[in-house]
């Protein structure tokens, strides 16, 4: 049985970035959309990129951290077989507690080909769920869930969604 691989960053650009290598292309995109955030978008370039305003600029930023984490502990990750894939749609994430855990911090979700479950007409191939506890701007605790997707008709699109212990997003 064939499963689905999560699509990173990394993969989508490793051709043109290969001379640098992995971890300092993560550095140096993550500088980059860091200062972006900071000081604004130059217009020339924000068509060309997936965040457009500041705050979704540093969600994107943490995507890429956690990406790079998930290189850098070996790209452990989940198999998902078919018999359980209706049973895991089913499950509601409605949380009344602090987020779940990830082992490792950040892990892959592989579903098998032919039998990727099925959001809004598409079929999710992967995902990537990454937990952290930090704080907000106001210093309160906070725990965060990111969850990024590989769909399988749309490999090169980034796709991504979050929870934390103070709002949903």
């Amino acid at each position: 049985m064939q499963f689905h691989e999560f699509r990173s960053w990394w993969e989508f650009h490793k051709a043109k970035l290969a001379q640098f290598g992995r971890k300092e292309s993560y550095h140096r995109q993550i500088q980059t959309l860091e200062n972006m955030a900071r000081r604004g978008v130059p217009p020339e370039i924000a068509d060309q990129l997936p965040a457009k305003s500041a705050e979704n600029m540093e969600v994107y930023v943490n995507l890429l951290k956690n990406e790079s984490k998930w290189y850098d502990n070996r790209r452990p990750y989940y198999k998902v077989y078919p018999s359980v894939v209706e049973a895991l749609c089913k499950l509601k994430l409605e949380f009344n507690c602090p987020c779940p855990k990830v082992p490792e911090g950040t892990i892959s979700i592989r579903f098998a080909e032919g039998h990727e479950p099925k959001r809004d007409g598409n079929s999710i191939a992967a995902l990537l769920v990454h937990s952290e506890s930090g704080s907000n701007e106001k210093g309160e605790p906070t725990e965060v869930l990111f969850i990024q997707t590989t769909i399988k008709e749309r490999p090169d699109d980034y796709y991504w969604f979050y929870f934390d212990t103070n709002h949903h997003s």
